[in-house]
This record gives structure tokens, sequence and C-alpha cells, in this order.
């Protein structure tokens, strides 16, 4: 099995130009990257300190306005982050607390 890197362009990039690669390589049994390394390697070397990382839930599930719970973002600060669109109303909900 080989890792491969797909490095995405800043700009004029449709999302869907990857889909058919991805999903070959994945069929071949290959791992496919848009990063150098994994994203949690990354953030882990960022931090003062290792215990610093908190670790989401390993289930993503889309939240909904009702269902905020589903949902996973973290507060440093004033810096607010979510994992990806699915978790876009529990952002919008903690957004709002801090304006």
């Amino acid at each position: 099995m080989a890792t491969v890197l797909m490095p995405i362009p800043c700009s004029d990039f449709d999302p869907t130009e990857t889909g058919v690669p991805w999903s070959l390589l994945q069929s071949l049994g290959h791992c496919y990257r848009t990063y150098p390394k994994p994203v949690e390697t990354g953030v882990g070397e960022a931090l003062a300190r290792p215990e610093d990382f908190i670790q989401g839930p390993t289930s993503i599930r889309r939240d909904s306005p009702a269902n905020l719970e589903a949902g996973f973002t973290v507060l440093d600060g004033n810096y607010l982050s979510a994992r990806w669109p699915g978790d876009a109303h529990r952002f919008a909900a903690e957004l709002a607390k801090l304006l």
C-alpha cells in the first residue's frame, strides 16, 4: 500500500476532480491525502504541549438546530473551530454566544 499525496490548488479548484482518482486509489488499497501528513499530526506538532490536543468524537454525524450535541467545536480564547460543514449549526450557536 502506498500513500498518495494530491496537492489541491488554492483557487479555481473543483473538488469533483479528485473524486475518481480518490475512489480508484482507495479501491486499490492505497491511502489518499491532500496534505503531506495527517492533520492530527500537524496540529499536534504545532501545540505547545501534546496534552493540549483535544480528540474529537470518532463518529462523524451532522448536527442540526435541534441536535447541537452531534456537532464538535473547540474554543481557544476567542478562536472557535469546527471539524467540517456537518458541525455548522453548533459552530453558529457557539459563535453567537461569543458575539
